[in-house]
């Protein structure tokens, strides 16, 4: 799923200029989830003596948000109308390049987010547990740690 923490970069753009901007369609359901999630997962998994699986145990928040609704929560947070505008893929690795990302990461990124598009979560959706952490939550905690030094972790 997406990574809450990947908002970081977006909360000068949500809190000044009321703009997310993300490659996801707007309107499809796109899994979040806080990096401390995974870790208490990882953490249940590697504790539990009785489980011996090797699959693929599916990690995602609580919301069932797409990108419209998460510029929505996000807005609510700030007190401020937040807009979601969806970038191309074209202008998203023009943008990692001019950051010094290499071919393979620009190439690796696209191919992550077209399949994202396309619903390579969809069939999780249905037998996931969902964790704790939700959008509202998270991007609370972030907008008072940049605001005041808060650890959000």
């Amino acid at each position: 799923p997406f990574y809450m923490e990947n908002f970081d970069r977006h909360l000068d753009a949500v809190q000044h200029d009321g703009v997310l901007s993300l490659t996801n369609e707007a309107d499809r359901l796109l899994p979040l989830i806080a990096n401390r999630d995974i870790a208490d997962a990882a953490a249940r998994l590697l504790t539990d003596r009785d489980w011996t699986g090797q699959q693929n145990v599916p990690v995602f928040g609580p919301d069932k948000l797409t990108p419209r609704q998460m510029a929505e929560v996000m807005g609510d947070v700030v007190g401020r109308r937040v807009e979601y505008r969806q970038t191309s893929l074209s202008d998203f690795a023009a943008r990692m390049a001019v950051r010094g990302a290499s071919e393979q990461a620009i190439q690796d990124m696209g191919e992550m987010y077209v399949a994202q598009n396309e619903g390579l979560y969809d069939k999780d959706w249905a037998t996931v547990t969902p964790t704790a952490t939700d959008l509202r939550t998270w991007f609370s905690a972030a907008i008072a740690a940049e605001s005041g030094g808060n650890n959000r972790g």
